[in-house]
């Protein structure tokens, strides 16, 4: 399930050109709407070997309008993580809008991943044919 945070759906007019990432979050975080930056959810989030965290540039991105559905489609090419410490298991992964530094990088939504143990390999997330994200509140 997705879930958006309070401010996220105002920011999303701008996804084709802006810059926008994803992070790994682990399965103890509990998703919280009134969150609003990226710093909030820095302890939550998955690192690598070299103690970095583990953040993705979604590619291909398109923002379309499905007339038929009546909701606004946003879309990306496969999302590639790199190689998070094996053992941690990612639950979830917030999209948020990259402005440089976590302190004020507003998070749009947080995708649900059920629980992935990490093998220590490349992980990467396939996006679906209903788009990484959409909206059901007319186009």
């Amino acid at each position: 399930m997705t879930i958006f945070y309070n401010t996220g759906l105002d920011l999303m007019a701008d996804w084709v050109t802006q810059d926008y990432k994803l992070a790994l979050l682990d399965d103890t975080y509990v998703e919280d709407r009134t969150q609003q930056y990226l710093s909030e959810v820095l302890p939550y989030e998955l690192l690598d070997l070299t103690v970095d965290y583990i953040r993705c540039t979604p590619t291909g991105k398109t923002r379309t309008a499905d007339v038929f559905l009546n909701r606004i489609v946003y879309d990306c090419d496969l999302l590639g993580f790199g190689a998070p410490t094996g053992g941690q298991i990612a639950g979830s992964m917030v999209l948020f809008k990259w402005t440089g530094d976590a302190i004020d990088s507003p998070m749009i939504a947080n995708i649900d991943l059920g629980d992935v143990v990490m093998t220590g390999g490349l992980f990467a997330v396939v996006v679906n044919s209903a788009g990484l994200i959409y909206t059901d509140q007319g186009v």
